[in-house]
């Protein structure tokens, strides 16, 4: 098996409503896990997959390695909180794809969030 690739994107984030930290959290799990399953081989990813929005001091980071297990670090006020804007990165090293194979692999895993309706 060759390198890993390592593919990085970052989408700003402005709803004309406000979002909740429960609503962003809840995509951000929905992404991975959509992402893992179309990744994984045999119910393992091959990588890491990685997500983690930024409003101002207020962050959340979500990991993904194995299905469907879902690594979480939040700031205490994260879900107390809502965002009128936010930063979302995104992070795959995935061994057995290409960047030209993960491109459109994310952003059909990102249509299927609540992320495509904002």
């Amino acid at each position: 098996m060759n390198g890993a690739t390592v593919l990085s994107e970052k989408q700003g984030f402005m709803p004309a409503e406000p979002c909740s930290g429960r609503l962003i959290a809840d995509g951000m799990a929905a992404l991975l896990q959509n992402l893992g399953s179309v990744l994984s081989r045999r119910g393992k990813i091959i990588g890491h997959l990685k997500a983690m929005a930024v409003s101002g001091e207020n962050f959340i980071q979500m990991s993904l390695t194995s299905l469907p297990h879902v690594g979480v670090k939040a700031d205490p006020d994260w879900y107390g909180q809502v965002y009128h804007h936010w930063d979302l990165t995104i992070t795959l090293i995935v061994f057995g794809f290409s960047e030209a194979q993960l491109r459109p692999i994310l952003a059909e895993a990102l249509q299927g969030t609540v992320f495509a309706s904002l």
